[in-house]
């Protein structure tokens, strides 16, 4: 109950667009925060399923304190330390043609490319070649890798520029996450 007895005003539900998240997560600094929706419930939606691909490439946490002044949330994104790798690719023809490919399996919803069809992807001699150039394009921060354990599915792989991720096996859920 608010002072004098009456119920706290409920929070007016506002959602921010996605092109907005976007825009904020490419200039927000370590600590920087952002309202994604606020209001008495979280909105599912495109905002929603954003923030939580942001999460899933490690880019952002999230939150849900209580909003002040009203009854309801206010939902955070607020940014980890991990650089936004730049929307262009790597610069290398190899290194890009598996970029494509990985990138195109998780926009398909398909599981992660073996090495060997990596390599095939990149005009590679070998899948030792093809997996250098994974471990790379993690290590510099174009893509989030796990392994599986399960011998159909044995890595998943998310695109931090898009946060979409490679088919997951059921019941899947990455180890640090």
């Amino acid at each position: 109950m608010a002072a004098g007895g009456a119920a706290p005003m409920v929070c007016a539900t506002r959602v921010a667009a996605v092109e907005e998240i976007d825009a904020w997560v490419r200039t927000a600094k370590k600590g920087d925060r952002f309202v994604y929706c606020s209001g008495p419930a979280i909105v599912h939606g495109p905002a929603r399923d954003r923030a939580y691909a942001l999460y899933q490439a490690g880019l952002v946490d999230l939150f849900a304190p209580l909003a002040s002044g009203c009854a309801g949330r206010d939902y955070l994104l607020v940014r980890r330390a991990t650089p936004l790798p730049s929307q262009e690719a790597p610069g290398d023809a190899a290194l890009d043609a598996i970029l494509a490919a990985l990138a195109a399996a998780a926009a398909a919803d398909e599981p992660c490319p073996s090495n060997a069809a990596l390599a095939r992807a990149a005009a590679l001699e070998t899948r030792e070649q093809a997996a250098w150039r994974v471990a790379k394009l993690k290590q510099d921060g174009f893509i989030r890798s796990w392994p599986t354990g399960d011998q159909q599915i044995p890595r998943v792989v998310t695109i931090v520029a898009t946060g979409k991720t490679t088919r997951t096996p059921k019941g899947w859920r990455p180890s640090n996450v």
